[in-house]
């Protein structure tokens, strides 16, 4: 089965990024879990390919061939950047329902909760942004040491009365 070239998928990947910002932005109620979906796709389809064109023979593992899938890679390229931008780890579950696959199952939940460990450290989900350039109402987060604070308080009420 003869691969398509690098450069096609760079191109796809290119491409669909920019399409993808311009149709977000635009006042048009259009979604933005599709779009990303489609880049995170193309993203992994990129690296399969060139998992394959790098180990034209596949992975050697203990006396096992274990062929590259590249479709393998995008389906689990779709699901992390997904979860990444959304912040669900629901997104796992819908490429599971999506592909009917079993054994994509275990990569798909690594690489999205992985995913989602990074971006929410490093920024708020695409809806929350959204939420906040517009001035929407919304309910406040309680912060990360709310609990604590309630843990602590407690603790000091009862054992240093």
């Amino acid at each position: 089965m003869p691969h398509c070239s690098l450069c096609d998928f760079v191109s796809v990947c290119l491409s669909q990024f920019w399409m993808s910002a311009l149709a977000t932005t635009i006042p048009v109620p259009c979604g933005a879990f599709m779009p990303v979906f489609v880049i995170g796709a193309a993203f992994g389809r990129l690296v399969g390919e060139s998992m394959a064109a790098w180990f034209p023979d596949g992975i050697h593992s203990d006396g096992t061939i274990y062929p590259i899938v590249p479709g393998g890679y995008a389906v689990v390229g779709a699901a992390a950047l997904s979860g990444a931008v959304t912040h669900t780890v629901s997104t796992a579950v819908i490429v599971f329902e999506l592909t009917g696959q079993i054994s994509h199952i275990l990569p798909v939940m690594i690489a999205v909760i992985l995913a989602n460990a990074v971006a929410q450290s490093l920024q708020p989900s695409l809806y929350d942004s959204i939420i906040r350039i517009k001035k929407l109402p919304y309910l406040p987060e309680l912060g990360w040491g709310h609990h604590e604070y309630v843990g602590l308080h407690f603790y000091l009420s009862i054992y240093l009365r």
